[in-house]
């Protein structure tokens, strides 16, 4: 049975995003945030450390799912971060990613994030949804052992394998 969590985590340097930001494009731009995320940065003076703990906690989705990230599946833009009305933020997907969040059994993504003066931090964590197996699956799961014995014995008596 596989954990019921997984976690990402991510890092970053509000420094290197704010040159990463500063040096790209708008349309390159709204390739990594969305439009929503770019106005909740707004100007102020916290703009590049909110818009940095966005950063971090996409590249902490994507650390969620490293073969569709390798194989390019999935990207950053594939999610992005809302805040509720109290303020708390939380993952919203695109569809693309909510068929492999399907895919790996998972039934959300909660979210942390935080940011000083330098650095940005985000943490994220899938819960895998509760599956109860049928009754035959039980079964089957039980007998697998013996199941082994069985064919072991028979293969080794009568040279099958």
């Amino acid at each position: 049975m596989p954990n019921k969590f997984k976690c990402g985590v991510d890092f970053v340097d509000i420094t290197r995003v704010k040159g990463l930001i500063n040096n790209l494009t708008n349309v390159d731009l709204k390739g990594i945030f969305s439009q929503e995320e770019l106005d909740y940065a707004g100007k102020s003076k916290s703009r590049y450390g909110r818009l940095a703990a966005r950063f971090a906690a996409k590249e902490a989705c994507l650390k969620l799912f490293p073969m569709e990230t390798a194989i390019a599946s999935i990207d950053l833009s594939d999610f992005s971060v809302k805040n509720d009305a109290y303020g708390s933020p939380h993952i919203s997907l695109s569809p693309r990613a909510n068929i492999i969040l399907d895919l790996y059994g998972f039934e959300q993504i909660s979210i942390s994030l935080s940011h000083t003066k330098d650095h940005a931090i985000a943490m994220v964590i899938a819960t895998r949804k509760d599956f109860q197996l049928p009754l035959l699956g039980r079964l089957m799961y039980w007998l697998l052992p013996i199941r082994h014995k069985l064919v072991n014995h028979f293969s080794n008596k009568f040279k099958l394998f």
